[in-house]
């Protein structure tokens, strides 16, 4: 019950925080929309990789999986995305829009029709959430009650803090014109402070994504395609010898040589990449499989490292990309195989 009662709760919270992405379609249709996309994608991959030359199918099941894991975590990456540059566009118009609404109030106009008269501006969706409150202060609610709730709704703490110092100033029976434009001028500096801070680290976050997410992986891709390559062609021309490297062991299928038995550490590592145990290869193409895997896991650990440096230095906060990582994963998956697929082009192969 506990754990049911917590899952409701969490689905709940994260309801109210996907009303402040603006998006049309209800959250539920959403999930079932990613969900969709995610299988339909997965499938299309599976199919896609058939047709790759041999030595760069990577496991089909694998590439499938690692695609519909990526596509659903963006039921969280999708309105979490919107949800921040919505309130980014509404944090950036919310000084001019109190400067007008002290303009109307200075003007002998009510609360009412300041706010009308913002809600009708050009103020993207600030205008569309005032509209919204306009609609709720004509049905009878409280001024300070809208203002409260419209704030929340959006997600800014910026429009949050702006809100409550209203509202305590309304009851301490301040000028509200003279209010609304001093709050105006604090929020314009910080907001002025916020583009510095990020401008300041546009260079450092460039370099993180340019170097973690796709030099590193072409470059691993590549050199693995011609390290697969010389290997090949070494064995080829017999410079293996009668070595143990050239014969034949399955991967877990042991009633005949398997790998578990000849390495039980590099059988049990490549098992992880979902290897069907009847696959049968020479010993030094699995050592070149072991190394294909231990490339990727240290571009994921790569990733996931970039990931949180990135939020460290944007936002002061390291698991503030986290939730981005299985998306960003299957981006650099992508770039690993396309080095291997330009180097097996350059070399003929």
């Amino acid at each position: 019950m506990d754990l049911a009662r917590t899952i409701v709760e969490r689905y709940d919270k994260y309801k109210r925080y996907y009303q402040a992405t603006g998006l049309k379609i209800s959250f539920p249709a959403f999930i079932a929309l990613m969900i969709v996309v995610a299988a339909v994608a997965a499938v299309s991959s599976f199919g896609f990789i058939q047709f790759l030359p041999p030595h760069l199918q990577q496991n089909g099941s694998l590439l499938a999986g690692a695609l519909f894991v990526a596509i659903v975590s963006m039921i969280f990456g999708i309105p979490m995305t919107l949800r921040n540059n919505r309130i980014d566009a509404i944090e950036s118009n919310l000084p001019d829009a109190l400067k007008h609404m002290a303009l109307v109030l200075k003007a002998g106009g009510t609360t009412e029709s300041a706010l009308e008269e913002v809600a009708n501006a050009d103020y993207g969706a600030l205008s569309e959430e005032l509209k919204v409150s306009l609609k709720q202060l004509r049905e009878g609610k409280p001024f300070d009650d809208v203002l409260r709730d419209t704030a929340s709704i959006t997600g800014s703490k910026l429009f949050m803090r702006t809100t409550g110092i209203i509202v305590d100033a309304r009851k301490a029976g301040a000028g509200l014109a003279d209010v609304m434009n001093a709050i105006a001028e604090d929020a314009r500096d910080i907001l002025r402070i916020t583009r510095e801070r990020k401008a300041r680290t546009v260079m450092h976050v460039a370099f993180l994504l340019i170097s973690g997410i796709f030099l590193s992986p072409f470059i691993f891709g590549f050199t693995m395609s011609i390290v697969e390559f010389m290997s090949g062609g070494i064995a080829g021309s017999g410079g293996f010898g009668e070595s143990p490297l050239t014969k034949n062991f399955t991967l877990g299928d042991c009633s005949q040589p398997c790998l578990l038995q000849q390495d039980a550490i590099m059988g049990t590592f490549v098992s992880i990449g979902l290897t069907p145990p009847e696959t049968t290869r020479s010993l030094f193409e699995w050592r070149l499989v072991a190394m294909d895997q231990l490339l990727i896991i240290f571009l994921a650990a790569q990733s996931l490292v970039t990931m949180l440096a990135i939020g460290l230095i944007r936002e002061g906060k390291m698991a503030k990309y986290a939730v981005y990582f299985p998306f960003v994963m299957l981006i650099v998956l992508a770039v690993y195989l396309g080095g291997k697929l330009f180097s097996t082009f350059i070399i003929g192969t």
